[in-house]
C-alpha cells in the first residue's frame, strides 16, 4: 500500500488503539491481585515506556518519515494531531482513574 491509500480514519484508530492498548497494561497491573505499582516491574516499565515514546513519534513525526510511510498513516495537520494526542491523553486517564477507583 502507498500512502495514498492511508485514511484518515485508519490512521486515528491505529494511534488511539495503540495507546488504549498500554494504558489498559498498565491500569490492570495495578489491580487486584497484583496490587504494586508498574516500575517495580522494569522490564515491563522500559516496554512500556519505549512503546509510548515510540506510539508519540508515529503521531508527531512529519508526514514524510518512512516510519509514517511503512504503518500507512494518512497526511494530518499539526493543529489535529495535537487535538487527537490531546483526546489519547483525556482517554488514558479517564481508563486509569476508572481502573484505579472502580475496580
Amino acid at each position: 500500500m502507498s500512502n495514498n491509500d492511508a485514511t484518515y480514519e485508519s490512521s486515528v484508530l491505529f494511534w488511539v488503539a495503540n495507546f488504549q492498548y498500554l494504558v489498559t497494561c498498565l491500569s490492570f497491573s495495578i489491580a487486584k491481585p497484583f496490587r504494586k505499582p508498574f516500575y517495580t516491574n522494569v522490564p515491563f516499565a522500559i516496554c512500556v515506556v519505549v512503546l509510548v515514546i515510540f506510539n508519540a513519534l508515529c503521531i508527531y513525526l512529519p508526514s514524510d518519515n518512512g516510519l509514517l510511510t511503512f504503518f500507512n498513516i494518512a497526511d494530518f495537520s499539526y493543529k489535529y494531531r495535537y487535538w487527537v494526542g490531546l483526546g489519547i491523553v483525556v482517554n488514558s486517564i479517564i481508563t486509569y482513574v476508572a481502573e484505579k477507583l472502580i475496580v
